[in-house]
């Protein structure tokens, strides 16, 4: 089985994109939990822990009972690591115990070429600028496989969809 996740700022189409490569490939995919939580509790430093471990939970769940060839996360635990990073100045003492790099396949990091749509979560299209660069380090660093795929929506659809099926081959 092949997972890939959607990384990348906000408002960049990573939801978008995987609930629609998970129709297009007749499977499965898992939101990103940070909203979900965000919308029942607000979102503090000390809730960044919580929502990792609920991450990893959600994720652990889809594949333990999973019978599809792909799976698709909107996001994982690096971009909460990249917010924790951002926002509170420092380093997520969790991350080395949740984040377990061999479960993903490929990351597809999006840019940031596409208009900002405002949502109540979001900050602003300076902040998703700011975040762009740390997303890309933080992949670089953790030394896991990444596809950078920008420009319209559309291109975005084709480019994931050729790097997607060269994974699943």
């Amino acid at each position: 089985m092949k997972t890939i996740v959607f990384t990348g700022p906000e408002s960049t189409g990573k939801s978008w994109l995987a609930g629609y490569m998970a129709g297009f490939f007749n499977t499965t995919w898992l939101p990103e939990y940070l909203r979900e939580y965000y919308d029942k509790y607000g979102i503090s430093r000390r809730d960044m822990r919580e929502v990792a471990k609920r991450q990893i939970l959600h994720e652990n769940a889809l594949l333990k009972h999973n019978q599809y060839p792909v799976l698709f996360f909107d996001t994982n635990i690096i971009s909460l690591k990249v917010y924790h990073q951002y926002y509170y100045n420092e380093e997520p003492i969790w991350f080395d115990e949740y984040f377990d790099p061999s479960v993903y396949s490929q990351y597809i990091l999006l840019d940031t070429d596409v208009p900002w749509i405002a949502d109540p979560q979001r900050d602003s299209p300076k902040v998703r600028e700011e975040l762009f660069p740390l997303f890309e380090k933080e992949l670089k660093e953790l030394q896991v496989p990444y596809t950078l795929i920008g420009g319209d929506y559309q291109n975005r659809l084709e480019r994931s969809k050729e790097v997607i099926q060269q994974i699943i081959k």
